[in-house]
């Protein structure tokens, strides 16, 4: 195990212990000190990370009655006029908060204007610009107006290559924002990325970025998709994703609410937490991947019931984890031991050749076609790499990492019960029953669609589904990134025997304003951004390229013209896309998504969905449940994933 719990931390006071909302670290000259804060009739508690690994209580304060209405469940920390001050909330004019001291002790009250903080930023280089966005709605004038500065869910400034950068994320538009800080002073848009482009962001709650091996990566959390984004930052602010994973049973992000990152020297570790009570540990390869290393639920120990924050902090040779949640009181205090932390080596891809680890903990990535990894001991991370690749583990619990674009793996020394085979890469890959698993004499065989395990036991003996993947496959998810449309060459191919195909109408008639039960919202002729209600809501974004949100309740989405992105949410959703290359997540419920003429993406989620694709070469991924699929004219890529799915692919080239 790589977390150890080591303690609940209460101050004896219910207003700082229970339903802790947000955390950071503030690091000063005299140590490392959590903040803690349980938002608007609570406070404020500050705690000393010890040498010994230990919280240390060093002070606290309930908020008073008169900054209640102004107090947020978010902290931010800024400096004015050379004090520190953690920011708990916001009047449309200034920033509320206290002031920090070095030994970690809370000193004043301040009200500061919004105005007098921009000032101290172009002025002092006042740490400003995360408070004047994450606190307050009200727009900044140090960054360009943009829809994100409504409701924003982070910012970071990041050094680049190409110079210092801005990262923003919005919740109203579910976009990450890159911009360059020119020399000048001025602001420039470089990059966008989110939702309309088609990367799963759906009510995100957090980014965290970070730089390994001179590569710098965001990391999102999506708690309408349950999913984290990794996110690449190119050296001069352009934006690539390189991987989206979504939660499983054996995962804990669930409605993911937080993100940490913390790093030590080329060791990068990423901790989740979410709805289903517990923290998911994963590991950041520095070529772009997150792998799975363990995760810890609240039956285990701790106080994680619907956790909110999780703040991580690197002491020595021991990184601290601490989550508060709304539902539980304290502060649980995880530790993970970094001391046996050994070399992070990504093989040359100029040539094939061997790589070697220590005795520790080490991350061996092969490149090329024909790469050697050896482990040795400590337990380590081997990842394969194109074309084939040898793997030999060594002593000590091992993750074998496979990668989708290998197409031979060997593995010569596997230790059932103690190693562990890793999968996710593989692209739509969700249960044991897609795996070809022949056991051998020595081992076994596995085979999924272009890629061949060979794996050799450790101890000589037969391998079977149960001793390779004892409990089933572990670990989360991954989902293909579409950002380009499908460019399949189209075939002539006469249609298979089909049944009668539902048909959508080309414009639904909406009902009177009266008869809808739910809200009842008209997009305008520009580009909309529309959120449901709680009821069974009448959406129609009319033309242009729309966003629309429909949340719980059985809803009637309707995109329209353009290139359309509809989450269903939760319920019984009726979903057109309309005309378009449409993306469409139904989300949790038993769904009904029509595509519509376009080049379209759509996913039904958890449910029992029907999905009909249209004339175009869609894309359709049925989720968890017995769902029906339609593929409909043109090439189209259809997947019934989890469940009993039946699918008629249509004329066209599918697959």
């Amino acid at each position: 195990m790589w977390l150890q719990l080591g303690g609940v931390y209460e101050s004896g006071n219910e207003l700082l212990d229970q339903g802790i909302s947000d955390s950071l670290v503030h690091k000063t000259s005299q140590g490392s000190f959590l903040v803690a804060t349980t938002g608007a009739y609570g406070g404020l508690s500050v705690h000393r990370i010890a040498a010994n690994g230990n919280l240390v209580p060093v002070d606290s304060l309930v908020f008073p009655e008169s900054v209640q209405n102004a107090t947020s469940s978010h902290l931010s920390i800024g400096e004015f006029n050379g004090q520190t001050i953690i920011f708990f909330g916001s009047t449309p004019t200034t920033l509320i908060g206290y002031v920090i001291n070095a030994n970690g002790t809370l000193g004043g009250f301040r009200n500061i204007g919004l105005t007098a903080l921009e000032d101290a930023y172009l002025s002092q280089g006042a740490d400003n610009l995360t408070s004047l966005t994450k606190l307050t709605d009200t727009p900044t004038s140090l960054l360009p107006a943009h829809a994100w500065q409504t409701n924003t869910v982070a910012l970071h400034e990041i050094g680049l290559p190409g110079g210092n950068h801005i990262l923003t994320l919005g919740a109203l538009d579910n976009q990450i924002t890159s911009y360059r800080l020119n020399p000048n002073g001025s602001v420039v848009q470089v990059d966008s990325l989110g939702a309309i482009e088609g990367l799963g962001i759906a009510a995100p709650t957090a980014m965290e970025v970070v730089t390994i091996q001179g590569r710098s990566y965001a990391l999102v959390a999506s708690s309408g998709g349950s999913a984290i984004s990794l996110v690449e930052i190119g050296p001069n602010g352009s934006l690539t994703p390189v991987q989206h994973i979504i939660d499983t049973a054996s995962t804990r992000f669930y409605r993911v609410q937080d993100l940490s990152v913390a790093q030590a020297g080329d060791h990068a570790f990423a901790f989740a937490i979410g709805a289903d009570h517990g923290v998911t540990m994963f590991r950041l390869l520095p070529d772009g991947q997150l792998v799975f290393m363990e995760s810890w639920a609240d039956g285990a120990g701790g106080a994680l019931n619907t956790p909110l924050t999780v703040s991580t902090q690197v002491s020595g040779s021991t990184l601290h984890v601490a989550i508060g949640a709304q539902n539980a009181s304290g502060l649980t205090h995880f530790q993970v031991n970094l001391a046996q932390m050994g070399i992070v080596q990504t093989k040359s891809a100029a040539w094939a050749g061997t790589l070697s680890g220590s005795n520790d903990h080490d991350v061996l990535i092969a490149a090329v076609n024909n790469d050697t990894l050896l482990g040795g001991g400590g337990n380590d991370v081997l990842v394969s790499g194109p074309g084939q690749t040898v793997m030999t583990g060594g002593p000590g619990a091992d993750t074998f990492v496979i990668r989708k674009e290998s197409t031979l793996v060997q593995i010569t020394d596997f230790q059932p019960g103690l190693d562990r085979i890793d999968l996710t890469d593989l692209p739509m890959l969700r249960n044991l029953g897609q795996l070809a698993i022949t056991p051998t004499g020595n081992g076994a065989t596995i085979i999924f669609r272009d890629t061949t395990i060979q794996v050799t036991a450790q101890n000589g003996q037969m391998l079977t589904a149960n001793t390779l993947f004892p409990g089933g496959l572990i670990g989360p998810d991954s989902l293909i990134i579409f950002l380009e449309e499908i460019d399949d060459p189209r075939g002539d191919r006469p249609p298979y025997p089909h049944p009668p195909l539902p048909i959508a109408p080309a414009d639904p008639v909406a009902p009177a304003p009266e008869q809808v039960p739910g809200l009842y919202l008209i997009g305008t002729p520009g580009r909309d951004t529309i959120f449901g209600g709680t009821g069974d809501d009448y959406i129609n974004g009319a033309n242009d390229r729309d966003v629309i949100y429909g949340n719980t309740g059985n809803n009637t989405l309707f995109g329209g013209g353009g290139n359309d992105t509809i989450f269903g949410g939760d319920g019984d959703d009726l979903i057109y896309g309309g005309p378009g290359n449409d993306r469409l997540w139904g989300g949790e419920g038993n769904d009904t998504i029509f595509g519509g003429p376009g080049n379209n993406r759509m996913g039904g989620g958890p449910g029992n969905d029907l999905l009909i694709g249209g004339p175009g070469h869609d894309t359709i991924y049925g989720g968890i449940g017995d769902d029906t699929i339609f593929g409909n004219a043109g090439n189209n890529g259809l997947w019934g994933m989890d469940g009993d799915d039946i699918i008629y692919g249509g004329s066209g080239d599918d697959r």
